[in-house]
């Protein structure tokens, strides 16, 4: 009878370690690191995570989002966010040619959205440097990442300024990130950030490679 009471016991016990732990989530730093955001762009990785949502989708740490599903510009939300500063908002493809680095060629940024003197999270009252522009990966140029940073603004841009880059014509590529933060005193580091991938659609591959279009 003990016999069977300590095997019941060890299997008991066996039972209780083999169950998984309740996975640790992985913050938005180690997020950024792990992926080669931090090293395309050249910059800090984001101590939260921003909240961004394409209707009823969310950015959610690299998932994969289908390019039709955003089309439309996104809800961006940071529940830590200061009612007393301005922000900047990015939306960016860090290596827009997708070299990797066998390639040995410059990783070059193309600007989606750049959006500044946002206050209490209200985009449509900020000032647009650049209008969103949807995600569209190129054919042939395999997996994108699409980076939505947001920087705390030291003061209010002024965006009247003869010598503001007109992004709205030939300046969205390449665009460099670290150039703008020093230009315009943003912090150190972004204060949020979140990022999704996206590739050419395969419902359109083949018929853009039959059509010669790719």
């Amino acid at each position: 009878m003990k016999l069977v009471l300590a095997c019941l016991a060890v299997l008991f016990l066996a039972s209780v370690l083999a169950r998984p732990g309740k996975s640790k989530k992985q913050s938005a730093g180690d997020a950024f690191e792990d992926a080669g955001i931090t090293e395309l762009l050249n910059i800090q990785a984001p101590t939260n995570w921003l909240k961004v949502k394409y209707g009823s989708i969310e950015v959610k740490r690299g998932n994969d989002i289908y390019p039709g599903d955003t089309i439309e510009q996104p809800t961006i939300t940071f529940d830590q966010a200061d009612p007393d500063t301005y922000y900047a908002w990015f939306l960016l493809d860090p290596n827009y040619n997708n070299y990797s680095a066998k390639d040995k060629k410059p990783y070059k940024a193309s600007l989606f959205a750049l959006y500044v003197n946002i206050k209490n999270m209200n985009i449509n009252a900020a000032d647009a440097l650049a209008k969103y522009l949807c995600p569209n990966p190129r054919p042939g140029t395999g997996e994108h990442y699409y980076v939505h940073l947001l920087w705390e603004q030291q003061e209010k841009i002024d965006v009247s300024s003869c010598d503001m880059p007109d992004y709205e014509t030939d300046q969205r590529y390449p665009f460099n990130l670290t150039e703008f933060i020093s230009q315009y005193n943003l912090s150190d580091e972004p204060a949020a950030g979140n990022f999704h991938t996206a590739s050419f659609p395969d419902d359109l591959q083949e018929v853009c490679e039959e059509g010669g279009y790719c």
